[in-house]
């Protein structure tokens, strides 16, 4: 029997209290290995007639939440679940035929439980009306693969078409889309979107209300998920893949990107000797085959040409969805087992969501990722806490870095890796304020040299770099922070070290805060600020919007004379009465008192350098204005009265 944290017990509580008050759907919020499977389970109904059904990605996160829902329910008979899956080799209990599923609905004698793929969902709502039942709650695990076009298999179960009296979507990384303006109604037809539908995490129609018990960086400091780092490895292809060009040459399809990876990995057992397991995460089945089974050679020839590196012997293991059950436990229980080896893992779209890793040290980013969600999943894995309360969760980001002499295939393959780091390092930062802070202060450092440590980042450049490829590597980590999220990040330090959110030098650790606040301010007031944003900066303690009202600085005489230059050109006189005003462009066009200025220069109240005082009797001496037009010469005017003195016509 699990005992629940206290983030969990206000989990349930606030679900509850949401579903039984007349809503039907709401969405649980949690980081990736902080228990919403757990959660889940003590909001099953257990009367005798209820059932209850559970979507899932993969037949492994499917046995595991099976496992701890009986844990929770210990009354609840293996029998009471099925499995709606493609796995019927497995027992009875496994199947996909819509009429065995019916007649296993219908014969229930206490409460049921039913554990389908997302894939399956369309077989399942066969089956239930066969049956004609309704489920009483409908769970949707991974919750973010139901987000997208509505007509998909795997958003069925957000459709009012599938039977559930409630439903509860679960995830740790919402998946949002916004589609652009509503497009003319003939081009629509001729593209044939006019009657899309898309699904969004953010519309509370389909996902109804979301709690959120506890953040990323909550649970991390409360001990419920490790500490993490994140080592961004830079590998020289100028120096390093030059010494493997024997390996590379011998390897078909060895890209430059391969090798970034295994000497990352290598790189990273060196500087943490207790590093002994590790998952490699690819895209592609034949990539991750491909990559495992060139790791003994490289292996060899790293041992050969550069035995200063110390490595390790590596056990590689790939994995994918077609592989056999007993093959994923052998791959778990060699991680969970190394020895005094490296036990590496390589799988694709295998362990990235949901499933529980015993014990993992480290991923290893070894193919590109753009999705945000996809990069938090695969971060969750190494996260889960570990046996070792004092071992940090590691994340390796190898970064290629072409050197001078590179060719451009090399060359290309170092601006794709730093765009692939710039996507993981983004999606990573949305998530922890920490590390966001972090990636804010890499520049500070004010150094390229390696390796550089700044709260749970850690950038680490080789010795023998050229300065413009560590500038590279630094721009790429820099560069992950948007100007307006690194002007939220100093003024957060500002209001912390100074007590106001209000700077009033203009520059504050060698940034320009003042001058970025007021450009911040103005993107607001322009509507170029995200609501997520806007609510950050509003979070910080006396912060407003409106920028401060402070006294103007007081105009120079030279100014003075801009605008009495000014005001002769547009009214075409010379007159200057006490009353006159003119716009000032350099202020907003607000008006400034020309009148008292020029009578107080008359009466010698102002004084005027003489340079100040040629220019006066120039502007006031100047051509003769008639009707716009200028003659050789004018009078002055020797009045300073309020009515002046009328010039001759």
């Amino acid at each position: 029997m699990y005992v629940l944290h206290g983030y969990q017990v206000k989990a349930v509580k606030d679900l509850r209290v949401h579903l039984s008050a007349g809503s039907r759907r709401a969405t649980l919020v949690m980081p990736c290995g902080t228990g919403k499977t757990i959660v889940a389970a003590h909001l099953i109904p257990t009367e005798a007639s209820a059932r209850t059904v559970m979507f899932v990605p993969s037949l492994v996160l499917a046995r595991q939440s099976v496992a701890r829902i009986l844990r929770v329910h210990p009354r609840m008979a293996p029998d009471q679940v099925l499995y709606v899956d493609s796995n019927t080799d497995e027992d009875e209990r496994h199947t996909t035929d819509p009429r065995r599923i019916a007649n296993w609905l219908k014969k229930a004698s206490g409460p049921q439980v039913v554990m389908c793929t997302y894939a399956s969902a369309p077989r399942l709502m066969e089956a239930a009306g066969i049956a004609r039942c309704t489920f009483d709650l409908a769970i949707c695990d991974e919750a973010h693969h139901t987000a997208g076009t509505m007509d998909k298999a795997w958003a069925l179960p957000t459709r009012d078409e599938f039977p559930a009296q409630r439903r509860l979507f679960m995830t740790a990384t919402r998946r949002t889309y916004r589609l652009p303006g509503d497009p003319d109604p003939a081009v629509a037809d001729d593209l044939n979107v006019g009657n899309l539908q898309v699904v969004s995490m953010d519309d509370p129609e389909i996902y109804g209300h979301h709690v959120r018990p506890i953040s990323l960086r909550e649970a991390i400091e409360a001990g419920y998920l490790s500490k993490y780092r994140i080592a961004v490895i830079a590998v020289d292809s100028a120096g390093t893949f030059a010494r493997l060009k024997a390996t590379a040459a011998s390897v078909e399809d060895y890209d430059p990107m391969d090798l970034a990876t295994h000497l990352a990995l290598v790189r990273a057992t060196k500087r943490i000797p207790k590093l002994s397991s590790a998952m490699a995460m690819h895209n592609l089945t034949a990539k991750s085959k491909q990559w495992v089974g060139r790791l003994p050679a490289v292996q060899e020839q790293i041992e050969r040409d550069m035995p200063e590196l110390g490595m390790r012997k590596i056990i590689p293991v790939h994995i994918d969805g077609d592989s056999r059950p007993e093959d994923v436990d052998d791959a778990l229980n060699l991680l969970r087992a190394p020895g005094d080896n490296l036990a590496l893992v390589s799988n694709c779209r295998m362990f990235g969501e949901g499933v529980d890793v015993p014990d993992l040290d480290a991923v290893i980013f070894a193919a590109r990722r753009s999705s945000g969600v996809d990069i938090v999943q695969i971060a969750g894995r190494v996260m889960r806490k570990h046996s070792d309360s004092e071992r940090e969760a590691l994340i390796i980001l190898p970064v290629l870095v072409s050197g001078v002499g590179d060719g451009e295939i090399e060359q290309a393959a170092a601006a794709s890796s730093r765009r692939d780091a710039w996507h993981i390092l983004h999606a990573l930062a949305e998530e922890d304020e920490l590390l966001h802070e972090a990636l804010v202060r890499v520049g500070e450092n004010g150094t390229c040299q390696g390796p550089i440590d700044v709260g749970p980042l850690t950038i680490d450049i080789p010795e023998g770099l050229s300065e413009l490829a560590k500038e590279l590597v630094l721009h790429t980590v820099e560069r992950t922070v948007s100007a307006n999220e690194r002007t939220l990040q100093y003024l957060r330090d500002y209001r912390r070290a100074k007590g106001s959110a209000e700077p009033t030098a203009r520059k504050f650790r060698g940034y320009p805060l003042k001058e970025r606040l007021t450009a911040v301010r103005a993107a607001k007031h322009r509507g170029d600020l995200s609501d997520e944003l806007i609510a950050k900066f509003e979070k910080i303690d006396g912060f407003t919007w409106k920028n401060p009202v402070r006294r103007p600085a007081r105009r120079t005489n030279n100014e003075w004379l801009d605008l009495l230059e000014l005001r002769v050109d547009r009214s075409k006189s010379r007159i200057i009465p006490r009353s006159a005003e003119t716009l000032d462009p350099l202020r907003d066009d607000k008006p400034a008192a020309i009148g008292e200025w020029y009578l107080g220069v008359r009466s010698g109240k102002v004084k005027l350098t003489r340079a100040e005082r040629a220019r006066f009797e120039e502007i006031m001496r100047g051509p003769r204005l008639i009707d716009g037009k200028s003659t050789a010469t004018g009078p002055k005017n020797p009045h300073g009265d309020d009515e002046g003195s009328p010039e001759a016509a």
